[in-house]
């Protein structure tokens, strides 16, 4: 059996060293795991360094290429992941909301609805449909209330609350009936 030289712990300290690297991208640790990635690849070439400087500096300094080489291209690609890991969307907020370009939106100006959450400013209404961001004119708008889309900045509807009385003149130039009927419903229920 051969017993690990420093050749062997190069190695394994280049490759901890990168593994923690990876890890302080994923685990916020205010440093600690960094400062240990760096003490294991110092460490690294201080073991490259016992094992070929007097034998064969050839080998260290391709050691220390390989590094230097290596961390640039593994950094990239962890700033990628995090990048990934950082902005990508919820699909379940995809599912519940919808961001139009600010093209299509602007067709909905004029629009009634209904908002879906409290808005304060900002939250989310129901019009033609469809859940879509949007905004009060700076007040608060309960859950539930009607609304009027006014405007459209930054692909977010602008909203009014409106008045009851708008409700029904609406209601009546769109042709639909009043919920609200004077008349009593009639149901044969049979006693049996």
């Amino acid at each position: 059996m051969s017993a690990w030289g420093p050749q062997h712990w190069a190695f394994l300290l280049a490759i901890i060293g990168m593994l923690l690297l990876f890890g302080e991208v994923l685990i916020p640790s205010a440093g600690a795991i960094f400062v240990t990635a760096i003490a294991c690849l110092a460490a690294s070439v201080f073991c490259a360094w016992q094992a070929w400087w007097e034998t064969n500096p050839g080998y260290f300094w391709g050691f220390v290429a390989g590094l230097a080489i290596t961390l640039p291209m593994a950094g990239y690609w962890m700033l990628k992941l995090w990048e990934r890991i950082l902005f990508r969307a919820d699909d379940a907020e995809r599912q519940l909301t919808k961001t139009s370009p600010a093209g299509e939106l602007k067709l909905l100006i004029g629009k009634q609805g209904r908002t879906v959450s409290p808005l304060m400013p900002a939250g989310i209404v129901v019009v033609d449909g469809e859940r879509i961001h949007a905004s009060s004119e700076g007040m608060i708008v309960e859950r539930d209330e009607p609304i009027r889309v006014v405007g459209v900045r930054s692909n977010r509807l602008i909203v009014r609350v409106i008045d009851p009385n708008e409700i029904r003149d609406a209601d009546l130039e769109t042709g639909l009936e009043d919920a609200e009927s004077d008349e009593p419903l009639d149901f044969n229920v049979s006693e049996g």
